[in-house]
């Protein structure tokens, strides 16, 4: 992906979240649409370069956003795929020192189903 449209796309995700962090204690619906806009976002990014670490743990985060105003199977669809994608991060030695819990608290959040 050219340089300046992959920064206008991160950029764009991340302002999609800011917007849906304001929007959530009026509007959790709306919230939630917008959590999922900035999550295609990092998913598209992600998919365009799987080993490139920054856009794993952006997705990462937007699934774990997205897991916390959802419920059900779109949750725990979310905490699983994060899971996953943290699991690799943890045995490339990727993950950074606040994400190194990660791991641990997602199998949590899974076992409470």
């Amino acid at each position: 992906m050219k340089q300046s449209f992959t920064q206008f796309q991160r950029d764009l995700s991340a302002s999609l979240t800011r917007i849906a962090d304001i929007t959530l204690r009026q509007d959790p619906g709306e919230a939630l649409k917008l959590y999922r806009q900035g999550l295609e976002i990092a998913r598209r990014l992600f998919d365009a370069e799987p080993q490139n670490t920054v856009f794993q743990r952006e997705l990462s985060v937007r699934l774990i956003t997205v897991s916390t105003v959802s419920n059900g199977s779109e949750r725990n669809i979310a905490l699983q795929e994060v899971l996953e994608i943290s699991l690799r991060l943890e045995k490339a030695g990727q993950l950074t020192a606040d994400q190194s819990a990660w791991p641990d608290f997602l199998q949590q959040e899974l076992a409470k189903k």
